[in-house]
């Protein structure tokens, strides 16, 4: 009797007792997880990218997601951070005590002012309480910037007072300079548009 001939194998023999090597199967959840996750929570999808990122190197699938995952997620956490400071800012400037003391005075008395143009003893209490009003948010500014450009205007009002008061004309500068120094209040107190 003779043997039939063995068709070769193409597996290769393992020795008894060790398993064959395995190739990669299966998919990387966690590098898509990450890639998705950079879109709606940021923080979430680093860590999801990383996590990807170093089973990539066991699965050999998802390293480009859990990469692209990471740069988006790590650029976006960049730009929240930025808007939260420079928007922190300027919230943390517009609650300041003598910035909103100062904006509600400059509305009030803007008002008044122009109301009273016509009636110089109106005017006058006008400028005067202007001017009080404005050295007093001044004192209660914590601001540096914001307690220098509030001093200048409530300056700028006491010079107006001073003038109806006198009856003298005021500086022909006065009324830009009264502009120019509201607009460093709006600017020190971190107005939106300043």
């Amino acid at each position: 009797m003779s043997i039939p001939p063995q068709q070769p194998d193409s597996a290769p023999q393992q020795p008894y007792g060790y398993p064959a090597p395995q190739q990669p199967t299966g998919s990387n959840g966690f590098a898509v997880a990450g890639l998705v996750l950079a879109f709606l929570f940021s923080p979430l999808g680093l860590i999801f990218s990383i996590i990807g990122l170093v089973k990539s190197k066991s699965t050999g699938k998802g390293k480009v997601p859990a990469i692209i995952g990471l740069i988006l997620s790590v650029l976006s956490i960049a730009v929240g951070i930025t808007l939260f400071v420079v928007i922190g800012s300027k919230v943390v400037k517009a609650i300041d005590p003598g910035c909103t003391s100062a904006t509600s005075t400059v509305t009030t008395y803007s008002d008044k002012i122009s109301a009273d143009a016509g009636n110089p003893d109106a005017l006058k209490a006008d400028l005067k309480g202007a001017a009080d009003q404005l050295n007093a948010a001044a004192a209660k500014a914590g601001n540096a910037d914001a307690k220098k450009a509030i001093s200048a205007l409530a300056s700028d009002y006491q010079q107006m007072y001073t003038a109806v008061s006198t009856g003298t004309p005021p500086n022909p500068d006065l009324q830009s300079k009264i502009e120019t120094d509201a607009n460093k209040v709006d600017s020190a107190c971190g107005h939106i548009g300043s």
